[in-house]
């Protein structure tokens, strides 16, 4: 294996994060919750709106940082990470729904 430019060749997974699926996928979700909560009540502004929207940023964001790194257990650490705000988001989309009712 040899090293170039800080990253390890023979990595797993090859390209940059722009041509994972899951990252592309990932960027779809967070633009159509931005969307979504445009629509959101006043009140919940600075509420579950921006907490939602916090979540969805995060997945592609932790998607591309693990893309970054120098070996494929960092990558699946950070696709761990981008897993757990999924999980928040969908958390945070059943109160959503909850409420509305």
């Amino acid at each position: 294996m040899q090293v170039a430019f800080g990253y390890m060749e023979g990595r797993i997974m090859g390209g940059t994060y722009h041509d994972l699926k899951v990252w592309q996928g990932a960027m779809e979700l967070t633009t159509k919750i931005y969307r979504i909560t445009r629509e959101f009540p006043a009140e919940e502004m600075y509420g579950l709106s921006t907490q939602l929207r916090r979540a969805a940023i995060s997945v592609p964001s932790n998607i591309a940082e693990g893309k970054g790194r120098s070996s494929d257990k960092e990558l699946l650490q950070f696709l761990s990470h981008a897993r757990g705000r999924c999980t928040k988001c969908r958390r945070s989309w059943k109160l959503q729904n909850y409420w509305a009712s």
